[in-house]
């Protein structure tokens, strides 16, 4: 009798380690699943000179590249260090890639930033910092 309890025992442990198994492949079919969207990573600002009629006194450029697995929007804010004023060259300090214009992995595009510095200073006192995310 003692051996047909160790038989039962064995089986249904074994039935409940079968559902828990299970139910931990459902669960994780359930969970969302990462996109693979654009992911942008942004190069350090460069100090180019100022496109003709800019009326900035310094400008700089950033190269947003798409690290991500697929295409994908993106958009970059631009701040200026303390008093500075910085924009992108559509006079906002948002860009977002064109309707239509997904970046695809690996590709990359130049952002032009126009920075001015503080009242009553005459140069800015540090690079504006550029940040983009993914847009879904």
């Amino acid at each position: 009798m003692g051996r047909s309890r160790n038989a039962t025992f064995t089986i249904l442990a074994g039935l409940l380690f079968m559902l828990v198994a299970l139910a931990a492949i459902f669960i994780l079919m359930l969970a969302p699943k990462p996109r693979g969207g654009a992911q942008p990573q942004v190069g350090t600002p460069q100090a180019v000179a100022c496109p003709i009629g800019s009326h900035a006194p310094v400008c700089y450029q950033a190269t947003v590249t798409n690290e991500g697995s697929g295409s994908g929007a993106i958009t970059c804010q631009v701040s200026a260090s303390a008093g500075d004023t910085a924009m992108f060259a559509n006079e906002s300090d948002t860009y977002t890639t064109p309707a239509g214009a997904e970046i695809p992995p690996n590709g990359s595009f130049v952002l032009s930033v126009l920075s001015k510095p503080a009242a009553g200073a005459k140069t800015v006192s540090a690079a504006p910092t550029v940040t983009c995310q993914g847009v879904s």
